[in-house]
């Protein structure tokens, strides 16, 4: 979400507008209860990593972006 030149969440939101059927994966720090997290989720973000993450984490959040259900 926090990246050096703009946020995750609003990158998400311009991708989610011009590409509606892209799948994204919201990779943050920040717990899947907070503000800006949610709404980034309820944009239409397909899966949710929490850092820190395992590979096991990483490759379910590959597959649901292949099924459509969010984590």
């Amino acid at each position: 979400m926090d990246l050096p030149d703009i946020s995750g969440d609003v990158i998400a939101k311009t991708l989610l507008e011009l590409k509606p059927e892209l799948s994204i994966i919201l990779i943050t720090a920040d717990e899947k209860t907070t503000p800006r997290v949610r709404k980034t989720i309820g944009r239409g973000s397909t899966a949710f990593v929490q850092k820190p993450f395992t590979i096991n984490e990483l490759k379910t959040a590959l597959d649901v972006t292949e099924s459509g259900s969010i984590t």
